[in-house]
């Protein structure tokens, strides 16, 4: 039942923790189960859907993919020259292009693009609090196995909180990479001086805050589980998500007996 303080809200924003985690779990599911051209047209459909129901709009949404284009590219080369050696359109020295690689490999650069825009779109809208709460409310039948559920969500969660972190500071990495050098630096050269400072920033970051928490006597976490109110954005966002894995299944199954 809707509240009354929640009725003046965007319908994703009246949805509770549960259906945000569902959501992305489904939405996940389906894009890694994309393989035909229909199946990854829906996935696009789908995605726009959200990215203008969530209020995000195209650009935003386009700028987030900006991080892992290159790495998409990488994963695309690889499956294009690596994938299998059979009937080679092209081949010199180890690298054999095929035509099986080049499908796969547009296949799995376009599986990295949908879920950095996925989980993009899912941290818009949901903290990394509501993220632990959503876990602990999906988990919570694993503690009849003697599963410590809070601290499996607060790891969970405390992962999705190092994104933005990620985020700014490769940004950070990268102003100081090119004020170091007069010349234009490479694109592809960037990206290689980036990544190692980035990983040392993150481990340095990690054993500050193991080290904060250790000082301050922290022992564990324990999310209360309150009872879940539905509303219409819970039905809307978990029937959207059912409705799109259930076309991807279809279309999975259509492409194996078909």
């Amino acid at each position: 039942m809707e509240s009354a303080k929640s009725l003046g809200l965007p319908l994703y924003k009246r949805a509770n923790s549960l259906s945000k985690i569902l959501l992305f779990l489904l939405s996940f599911i389906g894009i890694v189960m994309a393989r035909s051209p229909l199946a990854i047209f829906s996935t696009l459909i789908y995605l726009s859907f959200l990215t203008i129901f969530l209020h995000v709009g195209f650009k935003r949404a386009l700028i987030s993919l900006k991080g892992v284009a290159v790495f998409s590219i990488f994963v695309f080369f690889m499956n294009a020259f690596f994938y299998t050696r059979e009937n080679p359109l092209f081949s010199f020295w180890i690298f054999y292009l095929t035509e099986e690689g080049i499908i796969n490999g547009l296949r799995f650069a376009f599986i990295v693009l949908m879920l950095t825009l996925l989980s993009y779109l899912t941290l818009s809208f949901s903290s990394p609090e509501e993220m632990g709460e959503g876990i602990t409310h999906l988990i919570s039948p694993l503690r009849k196995l003697s599963v410590n559920v809070s601290s499996v969500s607060f790891v969970i969660s405390l992962s999705f909180s190092f994104v933005p972190f990620l985020i700014a500071e490769s940004k950070t990495i990268k102003r100081a990479q090119i004020s170091r050098s007069p010349k234009r630096i490479n694109r592809l050269f960037l990206v290689f001086t980036i990544i190692l400072p980035m990983f040392i920033s993150s481990f340095r970051r990690a054993d500050e805050l193991s080290m904060a928490m250790e000082a301050r006597g922290f022992r564990g976490v324990f999310y209360r589980k309150e009872r879940l109110l539905y509303s219409s954005g819970d039905a809307v966002l978990i029937g959207v998500s059912s409705l799109y894995l259930m076309i991807q299944i279809l279309f999975l199954i259509m492409e194996k007996y078909i």
